[in-house]
Order: C-alpha cells, then sequence, then structure tokens
C-alpha cells in the first residue's frame, strides 16, 4: 500500500493532491488487492477524494501527458464502469457511502452522455 492508497482511504485531499503533484504517474498503481486510490477512496466513503480523483483536473496540468492521461482515464472507465471485479461504485455500495456512490453513478451518466455526441 502506498502513501496515495492511505491519503486516500483516509480522506486526506489535500495530501493526496500534493502525492499526485509531486508523482502523478502513482495515481496507476495498485496495492496487493489490485486496488487504486481511487478504490481506497471510494471504499472509505471520501466524496471529495473520489471527486478529485474522477476529474481530469486531478493531475497536475505540467504532467498531463496524452500517455498518462490516456491510461487514467483508461483505468477510470475500468473501475467506474465495471471492466473489473469490483467497481469503485460497488465499493462505495457496499460499505453504504451512499453519497459517494451516487457522486460515482451522477459522474458515470455524465461520461456515458458525453460519449454519446
Amino acid at each position: 500500500m502506498t502513501a496515495l492508497h492511505l491519503a486516500s482511504s483516509s480522506g486526506k485531499l489535500e495530501i493526496v493532491k500534493l502525492l499526485i503533484e509531486k508523482d502523478p504517474h502513482q495515481i496507476l498503481e495498485h496495492d496487493n488487492l489490485g486496488w487504486n486510490a481511487l478504490h481506497h477512496a471510494a471504499a472509505s466513503g471520501h466524496q471529495d477524494v473520489v471527486n478529485y480523483l474522477l476529474d481530469k483536473e486531478g493531475l497536475p496540468e505540467s504532467e498531463m501527458s496524452e500517455g498518462l492521461v490516456g491510461r487514467w482515464w483508461s483505468k477510470i472507465q475500468q473501475l467506474v464502469m465495471g471492466a473489473e471485479d469490483v467497481n469503485a461504485e460497488r465499493l462505495a455500495q457496499i460499505n453504504k457511502h451512499w453519497d459517494t456512490a451516487r457522486d460515482i453513478f451522477l459522474w458515470k451518466e455524465k461520461r456515458k452522455r458525453k460519449d454519446e455526441l
């Protein structure tokens, strides 16, 4: 488990921002369960961290290379759209973090509408 995973699971948004600013590539790292920062934030019900991680502005502009952004969006779609066994929305629901699950659902619907355009 990385410092970013711990900060995400603890709801420490400012630390999450600082860690991502320092090394944006760690946003893709998984722990021994296969979870990344979004899994940890969703499972713990930290809406602000989830929303930050879902927002493409979650990566510092100086580090928003096409490759990293593309890999992060691919991972977000897997986590939120359900391409993985346990997606972020489901983790929030399992742990009864209804507001967090709602935010992820709304993000997912917004993303679907955007893709349809």
